[in-house]
């Protein structure tokens, strides 16, 4: 009885578009692309109240992945700025990165491994004045450093 209705539906069906022409065809699978893409951005609208970050599928990270990376800590960096960073491996990365590359280049300072974790300008400076004073006083002064034998070998 339910196989009946379903059989008599699809006889219907098949003589109404045997008797379509082909503008009629046409028209009819137009209609039927444009209900599927209204559906598909429906389907699109992905509930995220949290503003986690997208997964490589489309739809937010879990939870547990969420905290597990420390996406939940928002890093500034403003020698890059003002650029945040979310997470501790984002910030730890973005020293190696073209944008603070670029503005410790642009402040005049070399990027070394004494600047890692320095985000502030004025810190930055800081320590550069710091460390060019460190490297001026040991610096080789040959009139007080060099060291002479006499004839006797002392």
């Amino acid at each position: 009885e339910i196989l009946s209705e379903k059989i008599v539906r699809t006889k219907e069906n098949v003589e109404r578009r045997q008797g379509q022409t082909s503008e009629e065809i046409v028209a009819e699978m137009e209609d039927e692309e444009v209900v599927d893409m209204e559906v598909d951005d429906e389907e699109h609208q992905i509930y995220n109240p949290l503003n986690f970050p997208m997964g490589f599928d489309g739809k937010p990270i879990s939870v547990w992945l969420y905290k597990l990376h420390g996406l939940g800590q928002v890093f500034e960096c403003e020698i890059c700025g003002n650029h945040s960073y979310r997470g501790r491996k984002a910030y730890e990365q973005h020293f190696n990165e073209f944008r603070h590359l670029y503005g410790m280049h642009r402040l005049g300072i070399p990027n070394s491994k004494s600047f890692y974790e320095i985000t502030l300008i004025e810190e930055a400076r800081r320590l550069w004045e710091k460390i060019k004073d460190t490297q001026e006083a040991n610096k080789w002064n040959s009139d007080l450093d060099e060291e002479f034998e006499d004839e006797e070998g002392n």
